[in-house]
């Protein structure tokens, strides 16, 4: 049996019939507003056809007949009136049956039951209450035209609607508000392949938390997120998207408060300790590696118990180390629909199996090519409706795109951002581990904004991890421990060196290696510590990035802000990560402020000889340790430490002071000497 849904956030129910996929945009890139992945509601034979039900005229079937009868019939009608005509009127209503001439009966039912449609062209936009439509330049449509039929909020919701062309179901999604008009949409003619639709939220709605724009899918019975864009210096809150089909109903939706989803992941090298994972937490065990055949290769790392107190979502990745990506199995595995297949039932019975009890599965495949991109897409729709058959989830975690300036577009490859949104129950986004890119207005803020316009609010994840990073130069950045690159950069200085008299005053520091030196700092802008290595010149040639508490919750701060549906923590049982992570994930969870540790980076001094050790110390990374040198001991070793790795050692030599000789006396140097007695002699 699956465990239990979050308590405050509903599983999702199965889905048996899987979601439609999403056109494919061209390859390489990604346009600033995506078609909908919805399919079109208003095909000529769908039964759920949004025109209102009218009486149809059904014509006799009299073969060869017809015009005879027809005529049979014109001519008795026409002597039936010229009893009653004078006689010019009865020739002029003979000349106009047989041209066609004069008034004609109404032909469109539609306009017969008060329903007035506008023509819709690239240069005759259609606007009502709040909702724009237009052709996008280059797009033909000749004799097209619409209908918008726009009800307030509180007639929507009160039932008080039209009696005829209108579609809207009065379901709401769930947890969300409405925060425009509700638009009821019909057409004629031939539509053009591309509408822009704008619509803008009615006054007095707020902001903050975010809106989406939603249409009715009458196959699913639901509102579905469709992909949009806030256009850029538009205060208020319109959203613009671009669709291949006019929807029958669009409305605008306020966000409900996020979730808060917390996933930390677990890698097989990673020690997992239960305590340290906060209440209500998924656990994310990088579980499995996809193999040629399609099938997987899965071993749950020590400890992970499925079906205990928290969520299980087993992680399959194509490699071990983010700097070393298995794309040559994937490509094949998604190129071969037949192998694609395989995988999909691997991927699902593993999930499924009932002996494992998770609660869903999360695919991380990156690094594959643009020319995957359909057959990725398809992969995601197909195993998502196999595992929403059996009640599970399926996460997929996206690489970040890159950002092309000069087009003003981000590229995501492979990786077809709406129609993965569709189709999976969450998506996280793998942020760049450049401590920079948190800047206010910077990398993730921006990358976050187009997200949104992509994939739903509440189903985006951020990716974060929980270890300090170095600046490896050149733009490369790595999550690593302290202690492994502060051994690396530095060394053990003692003043004095060599050696020094018991009893002495000694000051040990770190210095850089080579005569390089260590300096530390706060970028305050991003709330992160670094300690920085300098040449003899001052240039700065390595930081590390120290990721303590503050630094943590300063990067979920933009999950907060942007209302996401939650964040998934990397690395946070890995050797290197420093105090207080576990307690700002713990205050995140449940929305609170966390009591942050405020402790600096320790490096821990050890003075031995030999085995013996004489003193110990903790100090941060830039402060000296001073100590004195002991007595009765010939040498002493001076060892630090951070979080396990020698940073460095020193040998210092006591030696023993030369003994002061004693001060003459100066009674015993005034007193004369006697002299001998000679008066016997």
């Amino acid at each position: 049996m699956n465990t239990p849904p979050d308590p405050i956030l509903p599983r999702h129910d199965a889905r048996l019939i899987p979601r439609p996929p999403r056109r494919p945009q061209a390859a390489g890139t990604a346009a600033p507003i995506s078609p909908s992945p919805v399919r079109p509601q208003f095909p000529a034979d769908d039964p759920d056809n949004p025109r209102p039900s009218l009486p149809r005229r059904r014509t006799p079937r009299f073969g060869c007949g017809i015009p005879a009868l027809a005529i049979g019939a014109i001519t008795l009608s026409l002597v039936l009136v010229a009893l009653f005509l004078p006689p010019l009127a009865f020739h002029q209503v003979i000349r106009d049956a047989l041209t066609g001439a004069g008034p004609r009966p109404t032909r469109d039912p539609l306009a017969a039951h008060g329903l007035v449609f506008e023509p819709l062209a690239p240069d005759t936009p259609v606007e009502a209450g709040g909702l724009a439509l237009s052709v996008p330049s280059g797009e033909t449509s000749r004799g097209y035209r619409v209908r918008v039929a726009a009800l307030d909020p509180a007639d929507y919701l009160a039932g008080d609607v039209p009696e005829t062309g209108w579609n809207c179901a009065p379901d709401l999604p769930d947890g969300h508000a409405l925060a425009s008009r509700v638009y009821s949409l019909l057409q004629e003619g031939a539509p053009p392949a591309r509408l822009s639709l704008r619509v803008v939220p009615v006054e007095g709605t707020a902001l903050e938390r975010g809106l989406e724009l939603r249409v009715w899918n009458a196959t699913h019975t639901e509102w579905e997120f469709v992909p949009g864009q806030i256009p850029a210096g538009d205060g208020s809150g319109a959203v613009l998207v671009e669709m291949s089909y006019l929807p029958r109903c669009v409305a605008l939706f306020r966000e409900p408060p996020s979730a808060r989803i917390l996933g930390v992941t677990l890698a097989p090298s990673e020690t997992f300790d239960p305590a340290r994972l906060p209440e209500g937490a998924r656990l994310y065990p990088v579980a499995a590696r996809p193999l040629p055949d399609g099938r997987l290769q899965a071993v749950l790392p020590a400890g992970v118990e499925p079906g205990g107190v928290y969520r299980v979502i087993p992680v399959v990745q194509n490699f071990d180390d983010p700097a070393v990506i298995d794309v040559a199995t994937v490509r094949a595995l998604l190129a071969d629909p037949a192998l694609r297949q395989e995988h999909i039932r691997a991927v699902a019975a593993f999930a499924l199996h009932e002996e494992n009890a998770f609660a869903g599965v999360a695919l991380d495949y990156r690094g594959l090519p643009v020319e995957l991109r359909p057959a990725l897409t398809a992969f995601v729709r197909d195993l998502a409706a196999l595992l929403h058959a059996g009640n599970a989830t399926l996460t997929v975690i996206l690489p970040a795109p890159v950002f092309d300036a000069p087009g003003r577009r981000w590229l995501t490859g492979a990786y077809d951002w709406g129609a993965i949104g569709q189709a999976a129950d969450q998506v996280a986004i793998a942020l760049p581990y450049d401590p920079g890119a948190w800047e206010p207005g910077g990398a993730v803020e921006s990358l976050i904004a187009w997200a949104i316009g992509q994939v739903s609010r509440s189903d985006l994840l951020l990716e974060v991890s929980a270890l300090s990073i170095e600046d490896q130069g050149e733009g490369l950045f790595a999550p690593v421990s302290p202690g492994e690159v502060l051994a690396r950069w530095s060394t053990v200085q003692l003043e004095p060196a060599g050696q020094v008299e018991a009893g002495r005053p000694v000051i040990a520091q770190l210095a850089g290696v080579g005569g390089v030196t260590l300096r530390s700092g706060v970028d305050e802008a991003i709330a992160t510590s670094y300690l920085a290595l300098e040449g003899p010149d001052g240039s700065e040639l390595r930081r590390l990035w120290l990721t303590d508490a503050a630094a943590l919750q300063a990067r979920l701060a933009p999950a907060v802000r942007a209302n996401l549906g939650g964040v998934l923590v990397r690395d946070l049982w890995r050797t290197g990560t420093l105090p207080g992570l576990a307690e700002v994930l713990a205050a995140y969870r449940v929305g609170t402020g966390a009591a942050l540790d405020t402790s600096d980076l320790v490096v821990m001094w050890t003075v031995r000889s030999g085995d013996t050790v004489i003193e110990q110390s903790a100090t941060s990374p830039g402060a000296p340790f001073r100590f004195e040198a002991p007595e009765h001991y010939p040498a002493v070793s001076v060892e630090a430490r951070l979080d396990g790795a020698v940073l460095g050692h020193a040998e210092l030599t006591i030696v023993q002071p030369e003994p002061v000789p004693a001060p003459p006396d100066d009674d015993a140097a005034t007193t004369p000497t006697p002299e001998p007695d000679t008066a016997d002699s």
